[in-house]
């Protein structure tokens, strides 16, 4: 995946922290001290996870490693009788610059400026459907309809789903990227570059190769407030155009974690990751996540290997997550009120 690979497809690099590494820091991992019992005395937005003293045996499973068959969740829904109103409203009468003919910004024209031979496709369609005469038979609405669900599911839902996803990462929570198990090329893909949105062609941060699909990713960010309490956590998949076939590099599934450390780390439960590079919202309103400053994601199995050295590969382009920020006094006495319960001497009969 580094640079020489998109020219030759040569072997792929080494993991950015060996197992001999880490278990030099084992015995001066502050994280080991740390607990929740503890956190009246000790700093919530610390830095307590630092990629030199992390690997991915840090964060044990807190239940069976079973995978649900619970899909990503779709950022918009559009179905045909909403196309046309859509149509009119994106791709009007669009100029490769952006503007109208009437010499107006159009909303849309960061599309238009990025615009690829199938939407440019998709908009002279659907400007043909808008300017029909024929009479509306029965057979031809049929045909029209099924026409358009798939042009609405292919390009439509596409534009809406970018629409919503610049949205998401304007308000993200990511600070900072602190930690990958593993890295193909930590110059250009590292951590850091699933952080860059608006950078063409786009940045991506690549494990290294495995010889098995069984193989497990551990990636952890720093979020921006201590007692962050997330609701939904959004990934792109990246996919490579400069590979033969446009290859996908997604995970099986993937589960997610808010902690202060490693010990606090309770994990959701497995949410299967499409083979889509469109944006994946996946929804943690409902798995009780607790707060924390780091976000940690657990990938696990890979479905896609690279042409060359034929190795598995998971590859993310952009991640980013949304929620509120709880009030620190309030978390702390909660976690004091916790810590009196557990203390109690418990009385016999």
């Amino acid at each position: 995946m580094d640079d020489q690979e998109r020219e030759r497809g040569e072997e792929a690099g080494q993991p950015l922290l060996t197992e001999p590494e880490a278990e030099e820091h084992d015995a001066s991992n502050p994280l080991r001290q740390l607990d929740l019992a503890d956190v009246d005395e000790h700093d919530l937005g610390a830095d307590a996870l630092t990629p030199d003293v992390l690997t991915p045996s840090d964060f044990p499973d807190r239940e069976p490693a079973v995978a649900r068959e619970t899909p990503a969740m779709p950022l918009l829904e559009v179905t045909p009788e909403r196309l046309f109103p859509l149509a009119r409203a994106l791709f009007g009468p669009i100029t490769r610059n952006g503007a109208n003919p009437n010499g107006n910004a159009n909303p849309t024209g960061a599309v238009a400026d990025g615009m690829t031979a199938d939407m440019m496709a998709y908009q002279d369609f659907v400007r043909r459907l808008l300017s029909m005469q024929r009479p509306d038979t029965q057979n031809n609405i049929k045909e029209d309809r099924a026409e358009l669900q798939n042009l609405n599911d292919l390009y439509v839902g596409r534009v809406l789903s970018q629409a919503a996803y610049a949205l998401a990462r304007e308000t993200s929570l990511i600070e900072s990227a602190v930690y990958v198990s593993s890295c193909d090329d930590p110059e250009t893909q590292g951590m850091n570059q699933m952080l860059n949105f608006d950078v063409r062609p786009a940045t991506f941060w690549s494990s290294a190769g495995h010889q098995t699909q069984d193989s497990r990713e551990t990636v952890v960010f720093r979020l921006k407030e201590p007692t962050t309490r997330l609701n939904w956590v959004m990934l792109k998949v990246y996919r490579a155009f400069y590979q033969p076939g446009h290859p996908i590099y997604p995970s099986k599934t993937v589960r997610f974690a808010v902690c202060n450390s490693p010990q606090s780390a309770s994990f959701s439960r497995e949410f299967r990751v499409l083979r889509l590079s469109e944006p994946q919202r996946f929804d943690l309103t409902t798995e009780n996540l607790g707060v924390g400053q780091y976000l940690v994601l657990d990938l696990r199995g890979m479905l896609q290997t690279q042409v060359g050295d034929e190795l598995y590969y998971c590859v993310l382009e952009t991640v980013c997550c949304g929620g509120m920020v709880e009030d620190y006094g309030q978390v702390l006495n909660s976690y004091e009120r916790q810590r009196r319960r557990s203390s109690r001497p418990v009385l016999s009969r």
